[in-house]
Order: structure tokens, then C-alpha cells, then sequence
């Protein structure tokens, strides 16, 4: 068991948790703030090399996949073609992407994606903190050694290298919707809604966030009339209009042919990589609930339970924007199925609960630091290694199946309940305030 569990907790995991974990005392402490850089700098440097295109060349088994899809639309064929072989399950508004990919030699459509990949990783930090209101938000009082130490723990996380080894696309998923929320705060939200049109590569990522577009008793228009316009553009830029209809109902079933019993994406033990999944009905399942129906009717009262309450507390003002960007990231990645490369997303999240830890004591601080921490261990699961266990411990005792399987999952719900009520108390005594506005007047502007 020490073996297996070793193969889920790398040293980068213990590095990372050291570093982000120590950067609340590295304030008011130099031996703190040292050992902060030294293990973010260590942890650079050995997790660089796992980075596969950088030393051994392209891996990339999904972007070949998607440069297939391409293949098929460049010849007419049908890119959701039901043969077993065909894994393609990206909607329609993928397939410009994946034809501009397919034109590429496979290594150097490798090589582009992966350069983005990672660039686009380390990014995330910084453009979350743009996206919190920068200065002006209630992450302005993060230096920009604290945001790079983040940085490198997100940017050379197990989420990000196994994203950029398998050629996925959560990281440029992730930049769209972080970018959406950057935007939207500048008041560009035409842009803010073209980029959100990109994010649609996956749904099961952007539906959660269209909870929190009612803002304030008000739909912002622009943001609605550049998600459509962008949509539409995607879905019609590579396929003659006549076929996006027949294309999306092709998708559909394609997504319901790869979840049947035994195929890549099912989440029981039929399922070949299971060890990966975040998703409460895989978790549930673990649990012990094994019934479909039962499975279904749990997943998605609790999801339509969290986006009606989500989509609430952002019509009526109830929770401050900047938290609630926050937890519609951390309600992304368990709404309905991911994978652990999809965590990069967590950026924005673990950005604001430093903001929480820098700002608050008490209560608020435990709970935000918990939080934070949760993330930073979610997104240091290796995924090699719970597959590893899923396959050998299935049939074993349950708190292995129950606790250690669906351990991501649980990690990123008990890292957005701490950051729930981390907000919720700390909006309360009005320590909390909006983008563009002091302390003083946040109350002011909630109380009108």
C-alpha cells in the first residue's frame, strides 16, 4: 500500500505544499519567505523534465485524436463516426481547431500545442489575479512573487504536465473562460463572450459557468450576443451549415457510445481509466450506490441544487463577484465529468483563497487556507497512479474504494465548501469588497 501510495504522492506534491502552504507567514517571516522560493525553484526544476515533447519527443495521444476529427472534415467524412476506434467527443465549435491542427505535420502540431500548453499554464495565475480586479480587487495586496510561486505550483502541476503530455486542451479551455472573467471586469463583454464560445471545446465545463451571466438582476446583453455570434461562427467555419444540426446530434450519441460499459469514459469498474475521474456520480458509485438510475437522479439534484444556488447569489448580489468566480470554477470541474488534467482551472480559485488567507484571521484564514490547500493536493494526484490503484484495489475494503478512489473528487468539494463559508463569514462582517471599491464603501454599494 506504501508502494501504491508513493505512486499517487510525488515529491512535487510535497514541494508544492510547502511552497504555497508556506506563503501566508512568508510575510512577516524571511526563513519562511526563502524556503517558499527554494521549493517553488526546486520543484521548477525536477518537474520540468516531465514535460514528455521536451525531452523525448511528441506523446500527445488525444491530440491525435483531435487532428483525425480534422482529417475527417477536410476529406467530408463524418468526425463522429460510431466505429469503436473513433474517441472524438469535442463538440462542433472544436473543429476549426482540430482542421487547422490536422493541416500540421503531427510533431509540429505536437510541438505548437505543447508550447501553448505550457505557456498558457503558467499564465493562468496572473491572468486569474487580472480577472479578481488586479489592484483593485481583493487580491490586490498579492506581490508578484507570491502570484509566481502559484504560479509554478499550477503551471507544473500533475493537471498541467499530464494536459500537456496527452495533447488536451484544458489549459486553452482555461485561459477562455479566465479570460471571459478578465474581460467582463474591464467591461469589454462582447470579447468576454466570444471568448466563452471558445470554452464550448467542452461543455460539461462552460455550462456550470453560465450560472453566475445573470448578475445583479441584469443579463448583460453583449456577453450574450458574443457567446452566440461566437458559436455560431465556430460551428459553421469549417462544416457547410446544412451538417452542424446532424454533426451536434452525431456528437451526442457519440458521448453516449464512449460511456456505455467497458469504453473510456465510464466511470464503474467495467471502465478502463477510472482512477482519474472527477465526477459525483464515479464518486457515489464508489461509494457504494450502484444502481444507474439512483446514480443519476443523486448527480444531478445535487448539480442543479449548486447552479440554482450559484445563479441565485449571483442575481441577487448575494456573495461578492470575485467569490463567486471562484466557486463556478470549483463547481466546473466536478459538474458532470472531468479528468484531473482539467484542475488547471483551479488557478483563479487558489488565487482568491490566498487573497482570503492575506486579508483575514480567524476563522476566515483556517478555512481559506484549508481550501487552498485542498486544491493544490487535488491538483497533485497523479493520475498514473490512482488508475494504477483503481485497477488493482477495486475489489478491496471500502474505505480504499469510498475515500482513496474518488479521493480528487472529494478534495475539490471539501475545497469549496471551506471556501463557501471562508466567503460567506467574511462577507458577512464586510471584509470582503468588490473590484473598485474600498472597504468602506463595499457595504454601502451592497446595501443599495
Amino acid at each position: 500500500m506504501i508502494t501504491a501510495l508513493s505512486n499517487v504522492l510525488s515529491l512535487g506534491s510535497f514541494l508544492a505544499l510547502i511552497a504555497v502552504g508556506l506563503l501566508p507567514v512568508a510575510r512577516r517571516h524571511t526563513a519562511a519567505r526563502l524556503i517558499c522560493i527554494a521549493a517553488a525553484l526546486l520543484l521548477l526544476v525536477i518537474r520540468t523534465s516531465h514535460f514528455v515533447f521536451l525531452v523525448n519527443g511528441p506523446y500527445s495521444i488525444d491530440l491525435e485524436i483531435f487532428r483525425a476529427a480534422g482529417r475527417a472534415v477536410l476529406t467530408g467524412a463524418n468526425p463522429y463516426d460510431p466505429s469503436p476506434e473513433i474517441k472524438m467527443v469535442s463538440p462542433p465549435t472544436a473543429l476549426p481547431l482540430f482542421t487547422g491542427l490536422a493541416l500540421l505535420p503531427g510533431k509540429w502540431a505536437a510541438i505548437l500545442l505543447g508550447v501553448v500548453n505550457i505557456i498558457g499554464a503558467f499564465a493562468l495565475v496572473p491572468l486569474s489575479w487580472i480577472a479578481l480586479g488586479g489592484r483593485k480587487g481583493p487580491a490586490k495586496e498579492i506581490s508578484w512573487i507570491e502570484l509566481a510561486v502559484i504560479g509554478i505550483a499550477v503551471g507544473v502541476s500533475d493537471s498541467a504536465i499530464t494536459n500537456q503530455n496527452l495533447g488536451q486542451l484544458s489549459v486553452i479551455i482555461a485561459l477562455a473562460v479566465v479570460g471571459a472573467f478578465a474581460l467582463e471586469i474591464s467591461g469589454r463583454a462582447f470579447s468576454a463572450g466570444v471568448a466563452l464560445a471558445l470554452a464550448t471545446i467542452k461543455v460539461t465545463t462552460l455550462i456550470p459557468i453560465l450560472t453566475i451571466v445573470p448578475n445583479k438582476r441584469r443579463i448583460e446583453p453583449r456577453l450574450v450576443a458574443g457567446l452566440i455570434v461566437g458559436v455560431v461562427i465556430l460551428s459553421v467555419a469549417v462544416v457547410h451549415p446544412s451538417r452542424v444540426l446532424l454533426l451536434y446530434v452525431a456528437d451526442l450519441q457519440k458521448i453516449h457510445q464512449l460511456t456505455s460499459a467497458g469504453e473510456v469514459n465510464d466511470y464503474t469498474f467495467s471502465g478502463p481509466e477510472t482512477g482519474n475521474i472527477i465526477s459525483l456520480r464515479h464518486a457515489f458509485y464508489r461509494v457504494g450506490i450502484v444502481n444507474g438510475n439512483i446514480l443519476a437522479i443523486v448527480d444531478g439534484l445535487l448539480l442543479s441544487f449548486a447552479g440554482a444556488s450559484l445563479m441565485w447569489a449571483s442575481w441577487r448580489g448575494k456573495l461578492p463577484r470575485a467569490g463567486l468566480l471562484a466557486l463556478v470554477c470549483l463547481y466546473s470541474v466536478v459538474f458532470i465529468y472531468h479528468r484531473a488534467y482539467d484542475l488547471v482551472l483551479l488557478a483563479l480559485p487558489l488565487v482568491y483563497a490566498f487573497a482570503l488567507i492575506s486579508e483575514n484571521v480567524g476563522t476566515v484564514r483556517r478555512l481559506a487556507y484549508g481550501s487552498m490547500l485542498s486544491m493544490v493536493l487535488a491538483l497533485y494526484l497523479r493520475a498514473v497512479g490512482m488508475s494504477a490503484i483503481s485497477r488493482q484495489w477495486h475489489e478491496s475494503s471500502w474505505p480504499v474504494r469510498a475515500l482513496i478512489m474518488p479521493s480528487i473528487t472529494w478534495l475539490i468539494l471539501a475545497a469549496a465548501s471551506m471556501l463557501f463559508f471562508a466567503i460567506a463569514i467574511s462577507d458577512g462582517a464586510g471584509q470582503i469588497c468588490e473590484p473598485g471599491l474600498s472597504k468602506s464603501n463595499a457595504g454601502k454599494a451592497r446595501s443599495v
